[in-house]
């Protein structure tokens, strides 16, 4: 018996074995579906299409789509907690109602029904309800209602007014910007718990005091507020207490953001001769530009996860908190820069 020829045919039968088993196993890996990982969203309004609608880009530039797409103007879009949904304004009806939709932009709803002019939504940390101004009483007041349009209930009911409701952390209270009660002309921030109890006017006796913004664990809000011929940072205690300026005097300084862990409060500056995107920490201390470039930046917002800041800048853009990797997400000159952008809570 040759057993040389046997072995030699044993080890051809084993290599061409190998040779079909390798051809079967790469055929069924590139007829598997592609996955990729998810990843944030970042919702915001433009007018690219000619009037302004509610977008979605995902955060690495990808998948930017028109998610509102009707004839109307479609604004300050904000998100469910859990990611699911989305709320906005839109005057497609002839004046301004609140909205949600899916966050595919699908099913579309008008929750105010409401012949006056109803604004800027703002979802309830438990998903449960949402804020938002009303003019149905002739000027702006804060109310409330269920996700699903049902039981509006007025907060504010007072010549002051509301505007700009933003919910607490823990979902009890509600600050908004109100007409000033001090008899000067300007806004101020106020604080009212969620039944509409215990309004709390946080602002001083003078100047303008504008978008204000909770600390993460509901201790404290900053916000913006003009004096000294600039509008500077501030922060201040929930109930008003301990009012502290931020920023130095000479510059304005806009939009504060905290971030996730509370440590540090983005902000626009103009203080090196454009706008630019800066960061501190919430003493104040540690002020650095992070943007740094020749475009005007503005609106900054923290990723869920704190590593990255999205912002305005002739499109939206996203940064590092170092202020590295600097990103075009949208190269888009019609962004409407004046409206806030908004994060998705979760990865999608």
């Amino acid at each position: 018996m040759n057993f040389g020829k046997i072995a030699q045919s044993l080890a051809a039968m084993v290599l061409l074995s190998i040779l079909l088993l390798t051809m079967i196993s790469c055929t069924e890996k590139s007829i598997e579906p592609e996955t990729r990982e998810k990843c944030y969203k970042i919702a915001y309004v433009s007018g690219r299409d000619g009037n302004l609608e509610i977008y979605v880009v995902d955060d690495d530039g990808s998948n930017r789509a028109n998610i509102s797409n009707n004839q109307g103007e479609d604004r300050i879009p904000c998100w469910s907690p859990d990611g699911s949904r989305i709320a906005f304004a839109s005057n497609r009806d002839g004046n301004w109602e609140i909205y949600a939709m899916n966050a595919d932009g699908s099913n579309q709803i008008n929750l105010t029904n409401n012949s006056a002019d109803d604004d800027w939504p703002s979802w309830s940390p438990d998903g449960s309800k949402i804020a938002f101004c009303s003019r149905r009483d002739g000027i702006y007041q804060i109310y409330v209602m269920n996700t699903n349009g049902t039981n509006p209930t007025k907060l504010t009911n007072d010549e002051f007014g509301g505007a700009k409701p933003l919910w607490s952390p823990d979902g009890t209270r509600i600050a908004f910007q109100g007409e000033n009660e001090y008899g000067t002309e300007g806004e101020d921030i106020h604080v009212i718990n969620a039944d509409g109890s215990n309004r709390i006017n946080l602002s001083s006796p003078s100047g303008i005091d504008r978008d204000p913004c909770w600390s993460p664990d509901g201790s404290q809000i900053a916000w913006s507020s003009y004096g000294e011929s600039v509008f500077g940072i501030h922060i201040v205690n929930a109930d008003g207490t301990n009012r502290t300026k931020l920023t130095t005097p000479f510059y304005n300084n806009f939009h504060p953001s905290w971030s996730p862990d509370g440590s540090t409060i983005s902000f626009e500056s103009d203080r090196d001769g454009d706008y630019e995107i800066y960061t501190m920490k919430a003493s104040g201390s540690h002020q650095m530009n992070i943007s740094n470039n020749m475009r005007a930046d503005y609106n900054p917002r923290w990723s869920p996860n704190g590593s990255r800041i999205a912002f305005f800048s002739g499109g939206i853009c996203v940064i590092n908190v170092d202020g590295t990797g600097f990103t075009t997400l949208s190269n888009d000159g019609a962004v409407f820069s004046p409206e806030p952008l908004a994060w998705s809570p979760v990865l999608r």
